[in-house]
């Protein structure tokens, strides 16, 4: 290899990359004598000053790129050069005084070790796991929700979009009828909505998540205990159920529960283990923003949409106790809307029960809310020994105890006196029939 004392100049300031040299075969000046070993001789002792190693001409020529100091060059190589070059005790002299002294620099003005941190950037590894990603941005969207008695159905959808589920359930427990049914879903008919409804103990599979560990369910003999559950075509186009458990304080709360997916996570342990992470963060924000509201409202026995004969049961028990009853209708179609806005998988017959129960709790005593068939979103409310002229006020109690529940909900603007309907009974009208007629006019 062949060096000329311009180009070692140059690899000294730092103007060619140490690579060059490698390289750089041509150009020389034929003055410029060959390197002693290369031309086949041996050196003579002291002649062209103390020798130095490829190893040792790499750290030197690295002062050019890379700020730190230079290994320490052995004047006391012995005569007998390796294979390499020779470069003259003048010149090594040079590049050791081109060594920066950081020492003796202001703080300020020290050079950082840009090299190292590259490196260091470099090899570091790159997170680029689709599946980690994803679970990291679920759980971020969830977490971001209002937390109203909602957030079970708002936190499905969520789930839905992220993950590319085409047919699914989250079935929440419902205490009335001691089942886990179905709040929101996607996918599935209205047969297997209304048959969809699980106790626990119902078979072997459903049991065992109740230990917090997902089931994935597949083979026909496994599959036959949830037949009943779906309808017959539904159940036919079925190989696999996913069932992933939501865990509070060692009680099964809920269960998502899949049977058909798209994208790339289908089928895959990720999916579960997504599902699985998503469970366990959201389980205690299910528990707070549902359970614990609901349990503080007073009980409701009511079941079903009896209308009538549920509004007549209540004026005979006041008429027996001679109490005066003011009723009024008013539809929460607008409040429904808003909640399904942002809960688009919710299931219609769910709502409408936790608005039984919600309605029914802000009553209490002083009176009961009934669903009127005419109108899904339709209510009358019936008032012990109401006036009209409490209406107002009334109203407004109303909307503040909605938007304490659903949270994040502006009910005022879907429940006001103008949109009420109200009358006096027995005063105005002592026909249960008259009544409605008027009311839903």
């Amino acid at each position: 290899m062949l060096v000329t004392q311009e180009e070692l100049d140059r690899i000294l300031n730092g103007k060619r990359p140490p690579e060059s040299i490698a390289s750089h075969k041509s150009g020389i000046p034929a003055e410029v004598p060959r390197t002693w070993t290369e031309v086949g001789l041996s050196a003579p002792a002291g002649e062209l000053g103390p020798q130095i190693s490829q190893e040792e001409l790499e750290a030197v020529l690295r002062l050019g790129v890379d700020s730190r100091p230079a290994p320490a060059i052995d004047s006391s190589t012995p005569a007998e050069a390796p294979a390499g070059l020779l470069v003259s005790a003048e010149r090594t002299q040079e590049a050791a005084e081109t060594v920066p002294d950081e020492s003796a620099m202001p703080a300020a003005s020290v050079v950082p070790e840009a090299s190292t941190a590259v490196s260091q950037a470099v090899s570091a590894p790159v997170d680029d796991d689709p599946a980690l990603d994803v679970r990291s941005r679920l759980i971020a969207s969830i977490k971001a929700l209002p937390q109203g008695i909602e957030l079970p159905a708002a936190l499905f959808s969520q789930i839905v979009e992220s993950l590319s589920l085409l047919k699914a359930s989250f079935l929440l427990y419902d205490p009335l009828r001691l089942v886990y049914a179905p709040w929101a879903s996607i996918g599935y008919d209205e047969t297997t909505l209304h048959r969809l409804r699980i106790s626990l103990g119902a078979c072997s599979s459903f049991n065992s998540i109740s230990n917090g560990t997902p089931a994935v369910v597949s083979g026909a003999d496994d599959l036959l205990p949830y037949q009943k559950y779906f309808s017959s075509r539904e159940f036919s186009q079925i190989s696999t159920i996913l069932l992933v458990p939501f865990i509070h304080e060692e009680k099964l709360i809920g269960v998502v529960m899949i049977s058909e997916s798209q994208g790339a996570l289908a089928g895959t342990q990720d999916l579960i283990d997504i599902l699985s992470a998503v469970a366990s963060e959201s389980a205690p924000m299910i528990h707070s923003a549902r359970e614990e509201k609901l349990r503080s409202l007073p009980s409701s026995q009511a079941e079903g949409d009896r209308g009538e004969r549920e509004l007549d049961s209540f004026l005979e028990s006041a008429h027996r106790d001679n109490r005066k009853v003011l009723i009024l209708s008013l539809s929460l179609s607008g409040l429904s809307q808003a909640i399904m806005g942002r809960a688009a998988h919710i299931d219609s017959f769910r709502l409408r029960e936790d608005m039984r129960t919600i309605l029914n709790g802000f009553l209490a005593d002083l009176g009961k809310a009934i669903a009127l068939p005419a109108g899904k979103d339709t209510w009358v409310l019936a008032v012990l020994d109401g006036r009209k002229t409490d209406v107002p006020v009334l109203l407004h109690q109303l909307a503040a105890h909605l938007e304490r529940i659903f949270a994040g909900v502006d009910a005022s603007h879907t429940i006001n006196p103008v949109t009420a309907r109200c009358l006096g009974w027995p005063d105005e009208c002592a026909d249960i029939r008259e009544i409605l007629s008027r009311l839903t006019a």
